[in-house]
């Protein structure tokens, strides 16, 4: 049989592509960006998906790279403890959760793909998905063409693929704007001791959410998840790039009354730079 296709190569695609290979299911990897792309934030990986990264030979080299952690406290703006909730952990799970950059993960499914002989193509652009008898072709900006009996659609939230599966289908607004952060945990100074990490704080406009990233815990991630109207594509895309609108929706939101000195010198100590959003 022809390679299986798959299109994107991302955390799914490359997933799929090892487990493929586990299988001794020949396939190929088309991928949009070039091997410098580097970009995505903090993703959370619960003990599901770690033994995935187990199984396909990575989580031994993403565990050391991110915080593990098993429990997340939940408490108001006030300081009242609302609830704990259990997400990982070796005697129940096998697994501790691991917050780690989107990036690392790549990295290493990217690198363990390679390492197996799955054919990578990168600065490959979908421009057309279509049918023959028995195949799919699928047309690339380069002027390359491809077919195979099947077609893998992991090219992400614009997929190409599922807009020729359901035609007209586009991404909507879910109307949370997530704006993130980070800092390191010594120009917090002494405002963390005594705060357990991650935690999560809930006041009337928004959730703040606190987790470090790193194995150590040095650099110290946040974001706030709240309520905003619609800027439409290219007003999110401004937003993204004006740092310091960024910071004065986040001061906005703290603005609420109660919410704890620490959050404000999370904020407080964080570079313009290491602000963004995703709507």
């Amino acid at each position: 049989m022809k390679p299986i296709i798959i299109l994107g190569g991302g955390l799914a695609g490359l997933t799929i592509a090892l487990f493929l290979r586990k299988q001794m299911v020949p396939c190929e990897v088309y991928e949009l960006r070039d091997e410098n792309f580097r970009k995505g934030g903090d993703i959370a990986l619960t003990p599901n998906a770690l033994r995935v990264l187990d199984h396909v030979g990575v989580y031994g080299r993403v565990r050391t790279q991110g915080w593990n952690y098993d429990t997340v406290r939940m408490i108001n703006v006030a300081g009242k403890h609302l609830g704990s909730h259990t997400w990982g952990g070796q005697r129940r799970f096998h697994y501790y959760c691991l917050r780690i950059n989107r990036d690392i993960v790549r990295r290493a499914l990217l690198e363990e793909a390679l390492v197996q002989g799955i054919p990578v193509h990168l600065n490959k652009k979908c421009v057309s998905i279509s049918e023959g008898e028995d195949e799919v072709i699928v047309a690339f900006e380069d002027g390359e063409t491809v077919s195979s009996e099947f077609l893998i659609g992991a090219d992400g939230i614009h997929s190409l693929a599922r807009q020729y599966l359901y035609p007209g289908s586009v991404a909507q607004y879910s109307g949370l704007l997530v704006a993130l952060g980070h800092t390191q945990r010594a120009r917090v100074g002494t405002a963390l001791d005594g705060v357990h990490l991650p935690t999560m704080l809930f006041g009337q406009n928004g959730i703040f959410s606190i987790l470090p990233n790193d194995y150590a815990g040095t650099e110290i991630g946040y974001f706030i998840t709240t309520d905003v109207p619609d800027r439409g594509q290219e007003k999110w895309a401004l937003l993204e790039k004006d740092k310091a609108a960024i910071a004065q929706i986040l001061d906005e939101i703290v603005e609420e009354k109660g919410w704890p000195q620490f959050v404000r010198d999370l904020i407080r100590t964080t570079r313009f730079e290491d602000l963004r959003t995703w709507p």
